[in-house]
């Protein structure tokens, strides 16, 4: 989607049922017109039909699931810039923005009115759906929208902020203790196979026994190298945003 994104959650049953009562019902009309022609074929190929579409799915979520989860762009392949709830592709322009869970979204029309919402999701024939309550509450012309403001509460963002902090101070890679002393930990960005990865340590010694056990490929040479001026492997972290937030980082 162009403007908005949003985290998958998974129904409960009780939600499911009230969502797809009227849906059901329509497949069992269905269902029931075409037994009555006594064409049981058709029910299993509309079967087999469905069962393939949902694989080939699943399919394709993993594959762009797997892409993020390596830094890279779902659509082009190459490195996303990753950000608190934002991923953006600076090759080809993809983006992923995620709506608060706790704040709001204001949407701001050119005729300086505005409208106020939970969620905001742009969908096709460029009109944009606000829902409040887990209703639709307005449907909005994306050709009358001025700007959108997001709305995040300290909360939020304090939360996501010590996720990515855990995230970044994670067991030490060679004792495997925690990392206390952020003035001491090492990290480094080596390639073992054909991707950049990240390995962190919580002091000088632990880094040392690491690159003894492990040696790089005499043509890499990751301990010694700058990743920004390296193209011998497939990126995952921008190393030079990161290190101004990784105290002791090499």
């Amino acid at each position: 989607m162009w403007f908005f994104g949003r985290k998958k959650k998974d129904l409960d049953t009780e939600d499911k049922q009230i969502t797809l009562m009227d849906q059901e019902s329509k497949v069992e009309e269905n269902v029931s017109l075409l037994r009555q022609e006594r064409d049981e074929g058709s029910v299993e190929k509309l079967n087999s039909d469905v069962n393939d579409t949902i694989k080939r799915v699943a399919k394709d979520d993993l594959k762009q699931l797997k892409l993020l989860e390596k830094g890279r762009c779902p659509e082009c392949g190459w490195r996303a810039e990753q950000f608190l709830y934002t991923s953006i592709c600076g090759h080809c322009g993809w983006s992923k923005r995620i709506t608060p869970d706790i704040g709001k979204v204001i949407i701001h029309l050119d005729d300086k009115r505005k409208v106020e919402c939970d969620k905001a999701f742009d969908v096709r024939d460029g009109i944009i759906l606000c829902l409040q309550d887990d209703v639709i509450t307005h449907e909005i012309m994306r050709k009358a929208l001025a700007y959108i403001e997001y709305i995040w509460t300290e909360e939020e963002i304090k939360k996501i902020r010590q996720k990515k902090a855990e995230e970044l101070s994670p067991l030490c890679n060679w004792c495997f203790k925690p990392i206390q002393d952020h003035n001491r930990m090492v990290t480094h960005y080596i390639a073992l196979g054909l991707d950049q990865e990240r390995f962190s340590f919580c002091s000088e010694d632990c880094a040392v026994s690491f690159e003894k056990q492990y040696p790089t490929r005499v043509h890499r040479n990751c301990y010694e190298r700058d990743c920004n001026d390296c193209d011998n492997c497939r990126k995952k972290y921008d190393t030079s945003k990161e290190k101004a937030h990784v105290p002791g980082q090499v």
